[in-house]
């Protein structure tokens, strides 16, 4: 048989002339009501086998439009359109048959085949006049269109479903690696770091006690090396989390970070505190920190000044934390060089962690007039 198979599918129309050349047919391909029109009007066919939702022209309209002028076999191979008045429509409209995707080649074929042989059938059913031919072209498509919508909003819920799970999860595991983070950090303080400067002490008084006359390089050198290994599991310690935040507060942590900006970046920054008391749980403090410690390392790399303002004080059962430059400033639509938004503890993070915890950031900039950054987190208050 030479057949004519329409779908917009590219894979689907493959898949059909694969099966149906592998049988013997010729085979002829549309994408659509428009082109199977065309090609029915120049070849002439023995079969035609059209999917229903297409672009430009559908499978209804195009079975309407072959039905004024042939009554060639003509088959519905369709997954979406296959409810009761689908069929019903397709009925009236002088289908032969309809079969739903999908089907094995086996199956198809042996679908096709008996369709093909079946005896025809008179169409006394098949509409007569457009308006009620709309009328149930309309149900059809409105009911299809309706299913969409709503499967379109249980997708879209479910897919925010998802993306609050995975923000639930990334900022529990990034409170589980402040934590960690922490732990080896008073590990290496309280236990390594106290375990070398002791053996600092130790040697030097073996140094001392050296008699005259007995060379001490090699112990002088051994001594040397403890030190450095000393200064860089301070160094280490600092990075992963000062131990003055945990000894002595989010304030007088914030003022260190202030100086080792100056120390480490050459950056002059200025730190106000209203004095008044922020109690804040040990998660929440060590996250300030941070996000502060990565807005000051921003504004140092980016933002093209010597100096930036850090301010925290306490409003109602809220702490703020600003941190301010008079740089060159950025559109905060369009984002700015270097600036990170999507990793580390860049503004994007800092906003979802901030989120999780009950909390917010507020951005103001502009080019050429610096930046301000806020954050805003619940203090931890007892009530009574």
């Amino acid at each position: 048989m030479k057949i004519l198979v329409v779908d917009d599918n590219n894979d689907d129309r493959k898949v059909l002339r694969y099966v149906l050349e592998a049988h013997g047919h010729e085979v002829i391909e549309a994408v659509n009501g428009v082109e199977g029109l065309q090609a029915a009007s120049a070849y002439g066919f023995d079969l035609v086998l059209s999917d229903v939702m297409m672009p430009v022209m559908d499978g209804f309209q195009f079975l309407r439009n072959i039905r004024v002028s042939s009554s060639v076999p003509f088959i519905f191979y369709s997954a979406v359109y296959d409810s009761s008045n689908d069929m019903q429509l397709a009925t009236s409209l002088g289908v032969n048959g309809y079969i739903i995707k999908p089907k094995s080649p086996i199956e198809l074929m042996e679908e096709i085949e008996r369709i093909v042989c079946a005896e025809q059938k008179e169409k006394s059913g098949v509409i007569e006049g457009d308006a009620q031919y709309l009328k149930r072209y309309s149900q059809v498509v409105v009911s299809k269109l309706e299913e969409k919508v709503r499967a379109l909003e249980e997708a879209l819920a479910e897919r925010k479903k998802m993306e609050q799970r995975l923000s639930d999860m990334t900022v529990e595991l990034s409170l589980a690696e402040e934590r960690e983070r922490r732990r080896i950090a008073a590990e290496l303080h309280d236990n390594i770091g106290q375990t070398l400067l002791l053996g600092k002490i130790k040697l030097g008084s073996l140094i001392k006690a050296i008699p005259p006359g007995i060379d001490k390089n090699e112990y002088e050198e051994i001594l040397t090396l403890q030190e450095q290994v000393i200064r860089a599991i301070r160094s280490l310690t600092q990075q992963l989390s000062p131990p003055i935040l945990s000894g002595a507060g989010l304030e007088a942590a914030l003022e260190w970070l202030g100086k080792r900006m100056d120390d480490d970046f050459g950056l002059q920054v200025t730190f106000v505190d209203d004095r008044k008391p922020k109690p804040l749980s040990e998660d929440i403090r060590a996250i300030v920190f941070q996000a502060c410690r990565e807005l000051l390392i921003n504004v140092a790399k980016h933002a093209e000044t010597e100096s930036a303002r850090v301010t925290v004080g306490r409003e109602g059962d809220m702490l703020y934390l600003t941190v301010e430059d008079n740089g060159r400033g950025f559109d905060p639509v369009k984002g700015a060089i270097g600036v990170s938004w999507d990793s580390g503890f860049g503004l994007f993070n800092i906003r979802e962690r901030l989120k999780h915890l009950g909390g917010e950031l507020m951005l103001e900039s502009a080019p050429g007039q610096g930046t301000r950054v806020t954050l805003r987190v619940g203090l931890t208050v007892k009530n009574g």
